[in-house]
This record gives C-alpha cells, sequence and structure tokens, in this order.
C-alpha cells in the first residue's frame, strides 16, 4: 500500500536539506511544492500574469522573470498582497501534486511519497496525506542557517516567522515531529526508526 507524508515546517527548519538526505538512504519519491510554485510562476502562466496584475511590473527583471527577491520582500511585508500571492499560486500547486501522487501510486502502488510544503497545513495539501511530519529547529540555529546559506536579515526572519504558524500549532496538526536543530544525520535516524527502516 502506498504511503504520502507531508512535510512541513517554518523558514529555516531544514526540510528540503532532510529530505534530500533521507531519500539517499531509502526508497522514497520526493515532492518539493516549492519547485512547483516555480514553474507556475514562468512567463506565459496564467499564475504569472496574475501575480504581475497584483504586484506590478516593478517585480519584473529584465528578462521579463520575477525578481524573488523583491516579490519576496513585498509580500511578507503586506498580509493582503501575501494572501492573493498564495491564493494565486496554492490551488494550481495542490492541483499538480494531487496528479503527481496519482502517477506515481500508478506506477508504483507501494510508494512511499513525501510532499514538502512550508504552506502544507494552511493551504490544505495535508488532506491528501496519510500522516504530517514537523520538522523543527530551534529559533537560533534557523535564523543562524538562513542568514549564513541566504544572507537574510533578523528583520526579514521575524517578519518572515511571524507570518507562519506557531511552533505550537505545527504540533498541534501534526502526526510526528523530527528535531532538526543538530546534525542531520540524527534527523534521518529519527524519520527511519519512526517508519520502522
Amino acid at each position: 500500500m502506498s504511503w504520502v507524508i507531508g512535510v512541513t515546517g517554518g523558514v529555516g527548519c531544514g526540510k528540503s536539506r532532510f529530505l534530500e538526505e533521507l531519500s539517499l538512504e531509502i526508497k522514497a519519491y520526493v515532492i518539493l511544492a516549492d519547485d512547483i510554485g516555480r514553474g507556475l510562476q514562468e512567463p506565459g502562466t496564467k499564475q504569472y500574469d496574475e501575480i504581475v496584475e497584483v504586484f506590478g511590473k516593478e517585480v519584473l527583471l529584465e528578462n521579463g522573470k520575477f525578481n524573488r527577491g523583491l516579490l519576496g520582500m513585498l509580500a511578507f511585508s503586506d498580509e493582503n498582497k501575501l494572501k492573493a500571492l498564495n491564493n494565486i499560486i496554492h490551488p494550481a500547486v495542490k492541483e499538480r501534486i494531487e496528479k503527481r501522487i496519482e502517477s506515481i501510486i500508478k506506477e508504483d502502488p507501494e510508494a512511499l511519497i513525501f510532499v514538502e510544503a512550508a504552506l502544507l497545513l494552511e493551504a490544505d495539501y495535508d488532506s491528501m496525506c496519510n500522516e504530517v511530519w514537523y520538522i523543527y529547529a530551534d529559533t537560533e540555529t534557523r535564523f543562524k542557517r538562513l542568514s549564513q546559506g541566504r544572507g537574510m536579515t533578523r528583520e526579514s526572519f521575524d517578519r518572515i516567522t511571524k507570518m507562519q504558524l506557531s511552533e505550537y500549532e505545527f504540533r498541534l496538526r501534526s502526526n510526528f515531529v523530527i528535531d532538526n536543530s543538530g546534525y542531520i544525520e540524527a534527523s534521518v535516524v529519527q524519520a527511519r526508526r519512526h517508519l520502522s527502516l
């Protein structure tokens, strides 16, 4: 029987890195909502046109693609614009994830599938999952990762985290919590133990 696990957590918790490492050790399919969302923001898509309508042409680079840093900054500075952006992107992302899951299960009825999304709970992606994992890391570890890896400022980090679910809400709505504050290998061990692998 196939099994679909939704993987979520706040910014800087290391969700993608964790899944990258885990999928080296076990046979699993990984669907990244961010990758699908990026594809939907390419010129020529319906979503692209709708985003330009909401944010204006100033969020575009010379090549016509989005200046993702600027788009993110504007979205996270205005709750209404963030809501509008999510309403444009997430229904289409969800539909594509559902089709991808169906396609995988058709090919491999015993598939173990991970769906990774920061907004897994808010965008109702969890409705297509058998269980939800919350990847946790303490606040300072998250900020350190993002400041070193992406050059994120404390102000930007605080603004983004305030707009995401609280740790309490993540834990309340998840079936399993992985502490990813330390070494990635330790997180993989927690996952394998939970899956009895």
